[in-house]
């Protein structure tokens, strides 16, 4: 998703979402870069949580620690509960699991979250000698990780892929107090063979008060060693505590991206 959402309050904040798919197929799939190598892999469609929820990272390396020549701390934007944006800082412990923010909202831990509702965001904003994620760090709710794994990859809502320093998906929750809109949707569908794909990408808006959903197809056609992109104007105005979720469905097996800017601004209640 690139960098973390720092959104402000009174201030109309545009944010630049991205997010990739390295192995879209035939499945409609959400935009994120869950490893192939865990069950569930890049076809797994997330259900968002109905539930507060613990708050946890854990990596797949050892390397990926405080000390470690990977990733040694990772800062996680998330919505609570009440849909209010927060921003907590994880030390890695390698491949155990970690439950305690060092620091919350700049304020220095450690700290529990349990009310986790969504994840907005993730990055490295420490690294040793190798420069990124020495292996797949996963975000999400209390679970049982073996060798860094996750068990229940239902409970994984987040994933910095290795070799990375920031998550990969387009998801996005708007805070509450905020309204959005996305002023341009810019998916590619990518193919470096002598073959065309056709791929569609559907932006789905959800309402988090009343579950109303709005869907927006985008088709295309990948051309040789050319990714196809497709922009898009102005789509209605997103209201506050809507869930932005994008997928992808090709014909084959390729790497689907996409970027968009969504433009966040307060509503008369945050003056």
């Amino acid at each position: 998703m690139g960098l973390l959402k720092a959104i402000q309050r009174n201030v109309v904040t545009p944010l630049l979402l991205t997010g990739r798919n390295p192995a879209a197929g035939t499945t409609l799939a959400d935009l994120w870069g869950f490893p192939a190598t865990t069950a569930g892999a890049t076809q797994y469609v997330r259900a968002n949580p109905t539930a507060g929820y613990t708050l946890v990272v854990c990596s797949d390396s050892t390397a990926d620690a405080s000390a470690g020549t990977g990733a040694q701390q990772v800062a996680i934007s998330y919505l609570d509960t009440s849909y209010q944006p927060h921003t907590a800082v994880f030390v890695l412990n390698g491949q155990t699991m970690v439950s305690a923010a060092a620091q919350l909202d700049g304020v220095t831990g450690p700290f529990t979250i349990t009310n986790c509702l969504r994840n907005n965001g993730a990055e490295v904003v420490a690294v040793g000698s190798g420069g990124s994620a020495a292996g797949n760090i996963y975000i999400g709710a209390t679970q049982t990780f073996t060798l860094g794994v996750p068990q229940s990859p239902a409970l994984i809502y987040d994933c910095i892929l290795a070799g990375d320093n920031n998550d990969s998906t387009a998801n996005f929750t708007i805070p509450a107090g905020f309204f959005g809109m996305i002023f341009q949707l810019l998916p590619a569908i990518n193919d470096v063979t002598a073959t065309a794909k056709f791929g569609k990408i559907r932006l789905t808006t959800t309402t988090g008060a009343n579950g109303i959903a709005l869907k927006f197809d985008l088709g295309g056609v990948s051309s040789n060693n050319n990714p196809d992109t497709i922009s898009l104007g102005l789509l209605p105005i997103i209201q506050p505590q809507s869930d932005i979720d994008i997928q992808a469905i090709t014909s084959a097996t390729t790497e689907v991206g996409c970027a968009n800017m969504l433009v966040l601004w307060p509503s008369i209640t945050t003056y």
